[in-house]
């Protein structure tokens, strides 16, 4: 119990150092900003990832900051992308990516916005260093916080068995908190 406190004031004090928030609800962004990050997630990994007739996609992103600047805004954000079919009444994990990203955009008149640059880390020995050139200190800090976050995998596959059982999934209990985007949202 010492080393959960002392671990958690230890995260408080960076925080508060590197001036940097905890990750943000997506909530906390413009709805009609958090529906084009939503797209734009789609459509990156739709094109990488074809879904047959049988399959859904969904997916979450955790917003760990932004940064505005000259019209544009960088979203980071650390994104839970998958991609689900029915087998044996289960919806079950087909594909996907789990990954932190910087989408960049550019806002428009009438509050629209139109995608300038949608970034992942390379694998392997590169990916460390492109973080640290891509990301902010104070985003990098967050990042560990949420790499592994069970609960943005738990709330797309509670998303999924929706989509494929509807509503005689009712009766479980919800126990996450992650907003899922399925794909016509």
């Amino acid at each position: 119990m010492k080393k959960a406190t002392a671990l958690i004031l230890l995260l408080c004090i960076l925080f508060s150092l590197a001036g940097c928030r905890a990750p943000l609800a997506t909530a906390d962004l413009d709805a009609e900003l958090d529906r084009f990050i939503h797209r734009c997630i789609m459509e990156r990994y739709g094109d990488q990832h074809p879904q047959a007739e049988t399959e859904y996609a969904n997916e979450s992103h955790d917003v760990l900051g932004t940064d505005a600047s000259e019209g544009r805004i960088t979203v980071y954000a650390w994104v839970l992308y998958r991609q689900w079919k029915e087998e044996n009444g289960r919806a079950t994990d087909v594909s996907g990516s789990d990954i932190p990203t910087a989408i960049m955009v550019e806002e428009q008149a009438g509050g629209t916005y139109k995608l300038i640059e949608y970034w992942e880390p390379r694998d392997g020995s590169y990916y460390s260093k492109d973080i640290q050139a891509k990301f902010p200190g104070k985003i990098r800090i967050v990042l560990d916080t949420v790499a592994q976050s069970q609960t943005r995998f738990n709330a797309t596959q509670q998303d999924a068995d929706m989509h494929f059982f509807g509503d005689e999934l009712n009766d479980e209990e919800d126990d996450t908190d992650a907003e899922v985007l399925p794909a016509g949202a």
